[in-house]
């Protein structure tokens, strides 16, 4: 089945939103979860120079498409297949659904 990437990636509203249901309803003071909490990371997509790593036989323009596509998020970065060029690639399988790109 092929999605449009739109589709796919969700949008920063919808991340915020599923951050607030977490922190709100998940592991706030009126929730069975509370206090069981005892770390927290917070990930930031990485740089453009660093997300070209994951593509490293992409054009510099092919890099900057892909960066634009997966926003420097780690886990859409994985996905891409480096051995295929940048509009005949799809997302690999982890976990997720295939997207055409």
């Amino acid at each position: 089945m092929t999605r449009p990437v739109s589709e796919c990636l969700s949008s920063t509203a919808e991340k915020e939103s599923a951050l607030s249901f977490m922190e709100n309803k998940v592991l706030s003071e009126k929730s069975p979860l509370f206090g069981r909490r005892d770390s927290q990371i917070k990930l930031e997509p990485f740089d453009y120079k660093t997300a070209a790593l994951f593509v490293p036989d992409y054009s510099f323009e092919d890099k900057a498409i892909c960066y634009g596509v997966t926003g420097g998020v780690a886990k859409y970065l994985a996905m891409m297949d480096p051995e295929k060029s940048l509009p005949k690639t799809s997302f690999r399988k982890q976990n997720a659904m295939p997207i055409s790109v």
